[in-house]
């Protein structure tokens, strides 16, 4: 007697579970550079503690808290990296379910990431002062010369201003002397 019937029943009420698919990772370029690192699907509950290590085994996420130095942003099935990292592992701990940790490794090759997605060349044509802020050499050397203009033309009238006060100053002191010396000069000059 054929007990197929039997099996596909059990299947049917959850008897027999179904085997998790296989945890893969895909990678991709995200505008602006970050590498973003997504899982196949999530871990299986939200009770499972996962983290994201790199090939020296240094975590650089568990859960929601990250190193900021290095990712972006994390979630249940993906992280973004500021930079690309060649080897990544992810590891999912599930006790509650009493199911073994659940483990992949994302691998992807950095130099050829680079080659896709070329870093943005700066216009060598322009001198930038800041991000949103360039300028073509023309307009940059008339800026730059007027600016050391004007503060040559500020030395030379502050110069002027502090050399003419000097000479006032030296003018009524020389003006001035003292009775006694007077008194003494005179009577010197009698008595010659």
């Amino acid at each position: 007697m054929d007990h197929t019937w039997i099996y596909w029943l059990m299947m049917c009420l959850g008897v027999f579970p179904l085997q998790p698919a296989a945890l893969n990772c895909s990678v991709t370029v995200q505008p602006g550079g970050r590498i973003t690192y997504r899982l196949s699907h999530s871990p299986r509950s939200p009770q499972c503690q996962t983290w994201w290590d790199n090939e020296n085994r240094t975590v650089l996420a568990r859960d929601s808290q990250y190193d900021p130095k290095l990712v972006h942003q994390v979630d249940e099935q993906s992280i973004s990296l500021n930079v690309c990292v060649a080897l990544l592992h992810y590891t999912a701990d599930c006790p509650p379910l009493g199911s073994e940790q659940e483990k992949t490794d994302c691998t992807v090759n950095c130099s050829s990431l680079l080659i896709q997605n070329p870093p943005k060349t700066v216009n060598s044509t322009l001198i930038c002062i800041t991000e949103n802020f360039c300028l073509d050499h023309l307009t940059f050397s008339l800026v730059l010369g007027l600016g050391l203009l004007g503060v040559l033309v500020m030395s030379f009238l502050l110069w002027k201003f502090i050399s003419r006060r000097r000479q006032r100053l030296a003018a009524v002191s020389a003006l001035y002397s003292a009775v006694d010396d007077q008194v003494k000069m005179e009577t010197g000059q009698k008595g010659q």
